[in-house]
């Protein structure tokens, strides 16, 4: 309804539709995998959905790099506990490292120092890919 009142079709409605749940499953493993809450999957549909059709990379890949941003300002102010990513590092690279030694020493996964609040980034990057847009349609002028 409100894409009809702001004067686009009805089918730019149903292509936003499906770029929100293209983006939606962006979330959607790391949800079943409890990685993710489901408010940040109903986020990424909702962004989704108002960045519109053709913009569903644009707008993942600038909500990946806000949430690496953020990730990492977290880490170095010592919001975050690193315990979790110092496992994982020396897994891939350390084959002397003792896995199983390793991952009892790790804090609880649903432990308020290993949540990165994921909303932040979403918004970030969607506030970011509208700007690109509006800056697109004015220097096109």
């Amino acid at each position: 309804m409100l894409v009809i009142a702001f004067g686009a079709d009805f089918q730019y409605g149903l292509n936003s539709l499906i770029a929100g749940g293209l983006c939606a499953l962006f979330l959607l493993l790391p949800f079943f995998l409890r990685a993710a809450g489901a408010g940040d999957v109903k986020m990424l549909f909702a962004s989704g959905i108002i960045a519109g059709p053709g913009n569903v990379l644009n707008l993942i890949l600038l909500i990946s790099f806000a949430g690496l941003i953020l990730a990492l300002v977290m880490l170095v102010l010592k919001a975050v506990d690193s315990a979790r990513l110092k496992h994982y590092l020396r897994c891939m690279f350390d084959f002397r490292y003792d896995r199983k030694a390793g991952r009892a020493a790790l804090p609880p996964p649903e432990a308020e120092a290993c949540r990165v609040p994921f909303g932040v980034a979403i918004s970030c990057g969607l506030f970011i890919n509208l700007s690109l847009q509006v800056l697109a349609v004015y220097f096109a002028q």
